[in-house]
């Protein structure tokens, strides 16, 4: 048996150097399903000969695809509600979430005014306030 050729259960054979059949033709991803985003196999770069650009559909796509939604995120939070995330934690996450290391330029705004505390100790200072996740802002 050739090399580049592998069984499948119902013993057919596959050409691995060849695309699957219907895949070109299938969208990359359907309709979310209880939460659940159902998509077709990524492949990977050595199908790339067999792909025109703009079809292709690899692991590496996806990574940049993610990464690139995490950076819109960010700023399309900071147009919707001004300052934008102010909260250096909740910035961690969100690279995490995507995959992405942070820049190390990356700087997250002051508190917003209307966040800070209104009530001031004895010295003048704000009295920090506690957020609705249990954190402490000032």
């Amino acid at each position: 048996m050739n090399d580049h050729l592998f069984q499948a259960k119902s013993q057919r054979t596959y050409d691995k150097s060849r695309l699957p059949p219907g895949w070109l033709d299938r969208p990359t991803y359907g309709q979310e399903i209880g939460g659940i985003v159902p998509s077709k196999v990524p492949l990977g770069e050595a199908y790339n000969d067999c792909i025109v650009p703009g079809k292709r559909y690899s692991f590496r796509q996806i990574i940049h695809q993610k990464r690139v939604l995490g950076r819109k995120a960010i700023g399309i939070f900071s147009e919707a509600r001004p300052p934008g995330i102010y909260k250096p934690d909740y910035i961690d996450v969100l690279y995490a979430f995507y995959h992405e290391r942070k820049p190390d330029m990356v700087t997250c705004p002051p508190t917003p005014e209307w966040k800070r505390s209104s009530e001031f100790d004895l010295n003048g200072e704000a009295i920090p306030d506690e957020d609705d996740d249990g954190e402490t802002t000032f």
